[in-house]
């Protein structure tokens, strides 16, 4: 029996050689085949007659040899066995064998993709007419235009396999996504002719057994086309040897399959899968196929990007550094800032205590922008502003499933700010669960997050703050006193606006700034009126009720100089004297008889209501309760009117 090599493509196309012995293929001039081209290896591969048969060797090259598509070391060869050496392809034939033309891996070139699809050109039907042709031309237009306006992944992938699906009569079809660093696709999309339409596939992998509608998917034909880059086609998978090995085809009793790897910048994000018995997928399938691949690998990559770009914006969002705002000299807040500084670059934690609108964020954020975590995220958590099972899954994240609408793994506030700063404001509103786990993570910079099993370490920087009074709340059992201590390893107080009036000058124009510059109002001054009423007033809502009171007038002001008129009402009444708010005693402490000095005529009922909030606390101490019940309100009244009040 005869036997002879045919070179089918590269640079000696068309060239044949009889094969009686040894027979040498390689880049040197010493081979017997040379090729000149740098994908191959000086001496590449060896065809080696003995006993009636032809063994193939690769003689350790650096880009392999392949036999049928598929990657040898050493194998015997069949009448038709087409091997790839660099870019040449080199058909083994026998006298007396099938034609070469009748059994081949056949190359399709196309202006896009270089297609290579194992298949049987004597058995696969003939391509479309010109007028299907053109048909599908029109569909690929319609379904890149489609891909284009969509920007969620499983609605890319359904548009896609629903072109793919109905254009090539397919019987099972799947779109599988691939993230970066993953061997294993996921599935976003898959139809099947046994179902009515769409279905959202299974979560299995893509091995063997894998959902791709009712069906198997093949991971030889995924690894393969991962490995190549290029859309593959396997006519009759039971026929063909080099996909012998893959139970899952063998388990086909007869059929085609068809696979296009998605790639967008050099980078596999996923594949789109087809099966149909037969007559099979034809080379035009392939190609539509192909072409429907392309926009939506595309379309696929500029999707992920969007969720990594809306991520990123919420973090920048998170992290965002404003100014501080920190404005004045008294000694009280000068005091604060002096050791806000000591402590600004350490790990250690800090307490902020000060009554609401007393800039306690401001400080946090003074904190973080001279630690060493500035260049890392400032992320601030109100803890008053949510339930209780919210606040949990925004500290500490969920995974996929953990709950209804958790569609999705979402990182917490503690994984957001790793190597920054969280700042906790409200944090004695927390419930005592939250307290144990805040705990925890303080403790051992480990948490769980909801619905997960597997730890997350974290280097966060904890700043809290609180309007209440924390160390009572823990003598008293309402806050657990080693969470208290282990927030407040530093604690400071910040200063109302009525302990610190010479620094509200310097507030008002600061704040009268920023308003004329977001309302585009012409106001640039304060008149001396104006400026005496908001020094004299108690502010019981310090600097944020300053700022408000502020933008109010900037608004109704007539000129460039915000006058007394331009106030608030109860800026322009005469001057009465402030009760002395009432310090926190215990029962026993304090005067029992401690009356106010004699009340001047002419009280507003404002002013009234203040004396009577201020004169029940004296008497009871400082207790909340037994206040409340004196004055005949409810303890959640009596709160706001110390607020209100500025006790």
């Amino acid at each position: 029996m005869a036997a002879r090599l045919k070179v089918l493509k590269g640079s000696r196309a068309g060239e044949a050689f009889d094969l009686l012995s040894d027979f040498f293929v390689g880049r040197d001039d010493d081979n017997h085949l040379q090729i000149l081209d740098e994908t191959c290896s000086r001496h590449h591969a060896r065809f080696r007659w003995t006993e009636g048969r032809c063994v193939l060797s690769d003689l350790g090259s650096n880009n392999g040899t392949f036999v049928n598509g598929a990657r040898v070391g050493e194998q015997v060869l069949r009448p038709g066995d087409q091997v790839l050496v660099g870019n040449t392809l080199i058909a083994y034939e026998e006298s007396g064998a099938t034609a070469v033309e009748e059994r081949a891996t056949v190359l399709v070139e196309t202006p896009a993709v270089r297609v290579a699809s194992a298949c049987s050109v004597k058995d696969a039907p003939v391509p479309a007419d010109a007028a299907r042709a053109a048909e599908r031309l029109r569909r690929l237009y319609e379904v890149s235009r489609a891909l284009a306006s969509l920007v969620e992944a499983p609605e890319i992938a359904a548009r896609a396999l629903e072109e793919v699906f109905d254009a090539t009569r397919a019987e099972r079809a799947c779109v599988l996504a691939l993230a970066p660093g993953e061997k294993e696709p996921t599935p976003l999309a898959s139809r099947n002719r046994a179902d009515a339409g769409p279905v959202s596939p299974a979560g299995a992998g893509a091995g063997a057994g894998a959902g791709a509608g009712a069906g198997a998917i093949s991971r030889t034909i995924l690894d393969r086309a991962r490995e190549e880059g290029n859309s593959l086609l396997v006519a009759d998978v039971r026929a063909d040897r080099a996909f012998a090995g893959s139970p899952s085809l063998q388990r086909m009793v007869s059929g085609s399959v068809l696979c296009c790897p998605l790639v967008a910048a050099g980078a596999t994000v996923g594949f789109l899968y087809a099966e149909r018995p037969e007559p099979g997928f034809t080379r035009d399938d392939l190609e539509f196929a192909t072409g429907v691949a392309q926009p939506t690998a595309l379309a696929l990559a500029n999707a992920r990007r969007l969720v990594a770009c809306r991520e990123e914006l919420r973090e920048l969002r998170r992290g965002a550094r404003p100014e501080t705002g920190l404005v004045g000299k008294s000694a009280a807040f000068v005091e604060v800032l002096r050791l806000a500084e000591k402590v600004a670059d350490t790990p250690s934690t800090v307490l902020l205590q000060g009554e609401t609108g007393t800039g306690k964020e401001c400080v946090a954020r003074f904190l973080h922008e001279r630690s060493g975590r500035r260049e890392r995220s400032f992320v601030a958590l109100n803890c008053a502003a949510l339930a209780e099972s919210l606040l949990e899954s925004e500290l500490f994240g969920h995974e996929k499933g953990a709950f209804t609408g958790a569609t999705e793994r979402r990182r917490g506030t503690f994984e957001l700010a790793d190597g920054g700063t969280l700042f906790l404001d409200e944090v004695g509103e927390m419930s005592a669960a939250l307290q144990a786990k805040l705990l925890r993570v303080l403790q051992e910079r480990q948490f769980y997050p909801v619905g997960g099993t597997r730890t997350v370490t974290v280097d966060t920087r904890i700043v809290s703050a609180t309007n209440r009074d924390l160390a009572r709340e823990a003598r008293e059992g309402r806050f657990r006193s080693d969470l208290f201590f282990r927030l407040g390893v530093v604690t400071l107080a910040l200063p109302p606006m009525r302990e610190r009036r010479e620094d509200i000058p310097q507030l008002a124009y600061r704040a009268l700034e920023r308003a004329a510059h977001e309302t585009k109002r012409p106001v640039k001054g304060i008149s001396t009126p104006a400026m005496e009423a908001l020094v004299r007033y108690g502010w019981p809502g310090n600097v944020r009720e300053l700022m408000n009171v502020i933008e109010r007038g900037v608004v109704l002001a007539e000129g460039t100089v915000l006058d007394l008129a331009d106030l608030p009402i109860e800026f322009r009444r005469p001057p009465a004297a402030e009760p002395t708010p009432a310090p926190a005693q215990g029962p026993g402490d304090g005067a029992a008889g401690d009356e106010p000095a004699a009340e001047p005529e002419g009280f507003a009922l404002r002013d009234a209501e203040r004396v009577c909030v201020a004169r029940a606390l004296r008497k009871t101490g400082g207790k909340k309760g037994e206040a409340a019940r004196l004055l005949g309100i409810s303890w959640p009244t009596l709160n706001k009117k110390i607020v209100e009040y500025g006790l």
